[in-house]
């Protein structure tokens, strides 16, 4: 069974596309964008998070959000989380995640009064007429590792744990088969983490939904870091992987604090 590596958002662009072309001559687009969620917490008091987001658009997709998108515009993004490496001018690796856009469709009155959909592929016939922003992000795959679980000075719990997802394909021009692995690291809380714990282990396969955030923290240089994960909001154990090989399911949503371990690994945004 191949993996599900997928994510929807719905927020503003930051800025204008910046487009260019590979020495191929195929068209890439780069560009951020923000979404709000507003939300209710325990004790009644309305809520507000924003997260920032790098869109990569290939080939004519990328083409068309340069021609259309706009500074403030309001769209709707569907596509896959890839996370790549890179070397900084010292030398020493680094990594960014961002979002593969696959497809495209423009909301409101900031994308011209259009809510046109254009996509890298066959389109998805999925419309969207939100609210607020949307951030989530939809996963299957294996874990690579048993989830580490801590307790906070507040008393929460805390799990992270990573998991691969692999995407299989035909090669258009070869017809051979191709094979794409992502990994992607998970937070979770509370009793969603304490089920993690409890229950997941290293080759369990899952299935995980979530919203991504990318939080900033400083290095023992004194440099600012960045890292991107998701936080859990549901997870579902699957296969014999899982304990007992049943299929349990739980929710946290909305934690009230954010992890206060830092990773080693560096995911500049």
């Amino acid at each position: 069974m191949s993996g599900v590596n997928k994510i929807i958002l719905i927020g503003n662009l930051e800025a204008d596309p910046e487009v260019r072309y590979t020495p191929s001559g195929t068209a890439v687009a780069n560009f951020s964008m923000a979404t709000v969620e507003n939300w209710t917490d325990r004790e009644g008091q309305k809520q507000s998070r924003k997260g920032w987001h790098r869109i990569v658009a290939w080939r004519r997709l990328g083409e068309i959000c340069g021609e259309y998108l706009r500074k403030g515009s309001q769209c709707y993004i569907e596509g896959r989380l890839q996370t790549r490496s890179w070397e900084d001018q010292d030398g020493n690796k680094r990594w960014t995640t961002e979002v593969i856009a696959q497809n495209m469709q423009m909301l409101g009155s900031a994308g011209g009064g259009q809510s046109d959909q254009f996509s890298d592929g066959p389109a998805s016939g999925q419309d969207a007429t939100p609210q607020d922003g949307v951030n989530k992000v939809i996963l299957l795959g294996r874990l690579g590792n048993d989830p580490e679980v801590k307790q906070i000075p507040s008393g929460s719990t805390v799990a992270n744990f990573s998991i691969a997802t692999s995407e299989e394909w035909k090669d258009k021009n070869s017809g051979e088969k191709q094979e794409r692995t992502e990994w992607h690291r998970i937070v979770a809380w509370d009793k969603l983490g304490q089920m993690c714990g409890n229950s997941l282990h290293k080759g369990s396969q899952v299935y995980v939904e979530g919203r991504l955030q990318t939080r900033s923290w400083e290095g023992q240089d004194g440099n600012k870091r960045w890292t991107t994960e998701i936080v859990a909001q549901m997870v579902r154990i699957l296969g014999a992987g899982g304990k007992g090989g049943r299929a349990e399911s739980t929710e946290e949503r909305f934690p009230t604090e954010e992890p206060i371990n830092i990773p080693e690994d560096e995911i500049p945004f």
